[in-house]
């Protein structure tokens, strides 16, 4: 307990630094044009609670309002609108068309002043900080208690989380949501509302989370031990996670109110349309931007998660207009830690080593550890089967939900290392 005491108190230290860091740099991230989407959209927190009738799917609408609705999970409106009325400001005038140059969008309102855009992503930094309290406590439950230090200074450091978490975007959401996910997991026999919150929260952050559905549906199905019934196991628990997750979807979803059916149709066909025109638009005009043969898929996903820089933009519309800021930001070599091949290579052999000590726990462990480390197992890969399936881009952000699983198996890895490492050099 003394041990753990003195962890504790170190991570709680580093919390605290590690907070002042990403806050106070909120501003030096280079800017990226879907924040003034999300911006612009931000309004939806406003029309939520006075004009929800607003919010609601209506055939025949094109409106680009209604197309986010469709496409977009809604949950980082909600919470840019929230964190901005809190402080009295008002949702960005205009959106963001990228059809015009970056001064004619400026002239149009849609570029963020200053105030504004720090406002909102401190409000989404807010969520690192937390992720990072959950994936520690992760750690610790592996009966590790150095792992959960390791994992969380691993993903707090990481590259692209320090990007992609601090912009007024999605992703700092769905970090949250992905994490608590993984902490659920190892109470999910007792506490199945956790995993269908957690499941929910991260889907209507990205809608990409949709992999964590199954793994919650078999979280709450599989008990440690026999006890509880078969009517427990199979019947009961997934149908309450399901009536749990769905309940969810529908209260932050009012484009689903007066026509579900039809709005959840329209849903499907607006993203599978998205989807086809930006497959043609890139084959046309960056056709490297596209992953054509499935050996592809799994060398992106690797050189996206261990060894690229950061990669500010998917397009190459305003490159010219953000390379000073782009500049800036790289030459702190806190922003680029543990890239490249060296440093890539480094944490993939950790992540190895962690996934081969999970292995090891599910052969040899007490029944609670053999299940949450067998779920955390599955969780990985249904991430990883959703993005070989299902993403045809070589876009770097797309990566994002797959951190903080390789960062909690690199914690494992370098603890067992360290382990090893100590008992040898004490013989």
């Amino acid at each position: 307990m003394r041990s753990i005491s003195r962890i504790d108190i170190l991570f709680f230290c580093g919390l605290v630094l590690y907070s002042l860091f990403i806050f106070g740099g909120v501003r030096q991230v280079p800017f990226h044009p879907d924040e003034s989407t999300y911006l612009y959209m931000s309004s939806d927190f406003e029309r939520f609670f006075s004009r929800s009738s607003d919010l609601f799917w209506v055939p025949g609408d094109h409106s680009d309002q209604q197309r986010y609705r469709l496409i977009d999970a809604p949950l980082t409106r909600y919470i840019l609108g929230a964190g901005r009325s809190l402080v009295g400001l008002p949702p960005l005038s205009a959106d963001w068309d990228w059809s015009k140059s970056w001064e004619q969008n400026r002239v149009a309102g849609a570029l963020p002043d200053p105030k504004l855009l720090t406002v909102e992503r401190t409000t989404i930094s807010i969520f690192l900080p937390l992720s990072l309290i959950l994936i520690f406590l992760s750690g610790r439950i592996s009966q590790h208690p150095l792992a959960g230090l390791f994992s969380a200074f691993l993903l707090g450091s990481n590259a692209l989380v320090l990007v992609h978490g601090r912009r007024a975007m999605a992703e700092g959401i769905l970090l949250f949501g992905v994490t608590l996910f993984i902490f659920s997991l190892y109470y999910s026999d007792k506490n199945l509302w956790l995993p269908a919150v957690s499941a929910a929260l991260a889907f209507n952050a990205k809608h990409s989370a949709i992999a964590l559905f199954p793994v919650g549906l078999l979280a709450v199905s599989i008990m440690p031990t026999p006890a509880g019934g078969k009517f427990r196991k199979f019947v009961r628990n997934p149908l309450l996670f399901l009536i749990t997750f769905l309940i969810i979807i529908l209260a932050l979803n009012p484009i689903l109110w007066n026509n579900p059916v039809g709005a959840a149709r329209a849903m499907i066909a607006a993203r599978s349309d998205l989807l086809d025109r930006q497959v043609a638009f890139a084959r046309q005009v960056a056709p490297q931007q596209i992953m054509e043969s499935p050996p592809e898929r799994p060398a992106i996903l690797l050189t996206h998660l261990f060894v690229s820089p950061p990669i500010f933009a998917e397009a190459g519309n305003y490159l010219a207009n953000t390379a000073e800021s782009e500049r800036i930001y790289m030459s702190s070599p806190v922003n680029n830690l543990f890239r490249g091949l060296w440093g890539g290579g480094i944490l993939l052999f950790f992540t190895l080593l962690g996934l081969f000590e999970g292995l090891q726990t599910i052969r040899k462990n007490d029944a609670l550890q053999r299940r949450w480390m067998m779920l955390l197992l599955i969780s990985t890969l249904s991430f990883l089967a959703v993005y070989l399936a299902a993403v045809p881009f070589t876009w770097q952000r797309y990566v994002i939900p797959l951190i903080p699983f390789t960062s909690l198996w690199a914690g494992l890895g370098l603890e067992r290392f360290l382990s090893v490492f100590i008992q040898r050099s004490s013989r």
